[in-house]
């Protein structure tokens, strides 16, 4: 409501570049929330005033959010061609924070695709940058794909030292999805206790997330895979239904089943999983 409240103000006043910016803030809202056909909208709408008033970072902001929503929905090629656009837009205004952003987005979208070795080259650039611009938290959320992706081609021990490098760098939003995965991975090496201890860690941060604000469903699909991974299969299926309520857009369930199937490999590890 207050986003809809400040798009009529923008409005009545004729500020353009301020409409701009209250439409992607609907979007990012509804796209919380899971509703993408609605947030599509309005990104494609903030697209089109900065697209008319040259406001070039707005209008690469506005991309950028468009190519999340359209890889949530499982839209690949669309999702890849507006990461494109905002990444050509972030070197034209030499923006090296928001490059290192859309690449790590090409990324994050190559790795749902299985296209892993072009999602690690995207990693690795991304990660260069955001460590020359001392991006930390940036840094963080780009090691936990990274490590993904590693772990997918074999390299186990790489994809263990980016996770703890993303633990001890990241915010609390980021780091329990890194400690999650670290958990997870630490369970297939041997260290059962410490990835015990990493899984829960994940169970609390996104239950600190949840009590913020219970109506996002990328938390309760996070918390659904710990709840697992740590044993509690029957809470883990009452979070993953809570989740699939939320959303069960096509491109949100293929990354909670390619996150699924690193669960195979502990399954000989973890009580309530055969």
């Amino acid at each position: 409501a207050y986003y809809e409240e400040a798009l009529v103000i923008g409005r009545q006043t004729r500020d353009r570049r301020g409409e701009g910016r209250r439409l992607g803030n609907l979007g990012l809202a509804h796209a919380e929330l899971g509703d993408f056909s609605t947030a599509i909208e309005r990104y494609e709408q903030a697209v089109a005033i900065g697209r008319e008033i040259g406001d070039r970072r707005g209008e690469g902001r506005h991309l950028r959010a468009l190519g999340l929503a359209r890889s949530d929905l499982g839209e690949f090629p669309l999702a890849i061609e507006r990461h494109q656009q905002a990444l050509a837009i972030s070197r034209e205004i030499d923006d090296l924070r928001c490059e290192g952003i859309d690449l790590g987005n090409l990324g994050g979208v190559q790795l749902r695709m299985g296209d892993l070795r072009k999602a690690i080259g995207h990693f690795e650039q991304a990660i260069a940058i955001a460590r020359e611009v001392e991006a930390r938290d940036l840094t963080a959320a780009l090691l936990v794909p990274l490590a993904q992706s590693w772990d997918e081609l074999g390299r186990r021990e790489s994809a263990l030292a980016a996770l703890r490098e993303a633990v001890a760098l990241s915010n609390q939003d980021v780091n329990g999805s890194a400690a999650l995965f670290l958990g997870i991975l630490l369970k297939v090496t041997g260290a059962s206790e410490e990835g015990r201890q990493r899984l829960d860690e994940s169970v609390a941060r996104s239950r600190a997330m949840l009590d913020r604000c219970g109506d996002l469903f990328r938390p309760l699909y996070l918390q659904a895979l710990a709840l697992l991974a740590r044993g509690d299969a029957d809470a883990a299926l009452s979070m993953y239904r809570r989740a699939r309520e939320r959303c069960a857009a096509p491109g949100v369930l293929r990354g909670a089943a390619f996150r699924l199937a690193w669960l195979e490999r502990v399954a000989r590890d973890t009580a309530g999983l055969e």
